[in-house]
């Protein structure tokens, strides 16, 4: 009878041992706190245990996305990404950058560090604040905090006069980002997407299709609230069938006979109708 070992040496033929991993896994965590290696309060592991998305700046990571996906857009879509960039990365600073105005720093991020072509021309004022936001900027794993996608979501969806962008606005910007979100998929920084595709911050389905379900109709002229449609009527097939059943269940009028020996015409149950 061969051994667990013994099976573990064929190529993938059994399963693995999980618990020969648990206790390689648990060998881990005491040598990290014999050395005194310091761990991450958010996962309770060690450091070298940081997953690649805790290795890496959220800031750096777009820039490196924005890079992949350049030679694959067009004019318009290049624009629309770097303006959502521009808001997601505002959202993941630590801090921002008090020294430089605002709209300097928005200006930095889209049309220099979001620029695949532009970037490497900066001037040195645009390089200093590019610098100061990459220091600032939170890892990937900040979008494993619930909490934190809602802000990002919350401020891609908000203008800058501070009132919510048009619906068509916010479907598109969750769209880049649903579409960046998978590329960190696929470079494995990420394991999921933390978006819920067709969904907005307050849980309601966006884009969704209502069928077989009642949907507000047309407003009538001069009402303030739409209707709602009632069930479908009957097909028109049907029609026919209904009016030969009418007529068959309709009750038959008492109708007079004639005298048999062709006098006049007396009442069904023999009386004279004169």
């Amino acid at each position: 009878m061969a051994t667990s070992g013994s099976g573990g040496a064929s190529a993938g033929a059994s399963p693995v041992n999980t618990v020969a991993l648990a206790e390689g896994f648990r060998s881990e965590l005491i040598r990290a706190t014999g050395t005194g290696e310091a761990f991450v309060v958010a996962t309770g592991l060690p450091v070298s245990h940081r997953s690649k998305s805790a290795a890496m700046s959220w800031y750096k990571f777009a820039v490196e996305y924005v890079d992949a996906r350049w030679p694959q857009l067009g004019g318009n879509s290049r624009k629309n990404i770097a303006k959502t960039l521009t808001a997601t990365t505002n959202a993941l600073l630590r801090a921002k950058p008090t020294q430089f105005a605002p709209a300097a720093v928005r200006t930095a991020l889209r049309e220099w560090a979001f620029n695949t072509n532009r970037r490497p021309e900066a001037p040195r004022d645009v390089v200093a604040i590019l610098k100061r936001v990459e220091r600032n900027s939170l890892p990937v794993s900040a979008w494993e905090d619930p909490e934190k996608v809602d802000q990002v979501l919350q401020a891609i969806d908000t203008r800058l006069d501070g009132k919510q962008a048009a619906a068509w606005s916010r479907k598109r910007n969750r769209r880049i980002l649903n579409v960046a979100m998978k590329y960190a998929i696929r470079r494995r920084i990420l394991r999921t997407n933390p978006l819920f595709k067709g969904k907005g911050p307050d849980g309601a389905h966006e884009d969704h299709e209502r069928r077989g379900q009642a949907v507000p109709a047309e407003s009538r002229a001069g009402s303030g609230t739409p209707r709602l449609d009632t069930a479908p009527a009957a097909p028109r097939q049907a029609a026919p069938r209904l009016l030969r059943q009418a007529v068959l269940l309709r009750p038959t009028p008492r109708r007079s006979r004639s005298h048999p020996e062709g006098g006049k015409a007396v009442d069904r149950h023999g009386g004279d109708p004169g």
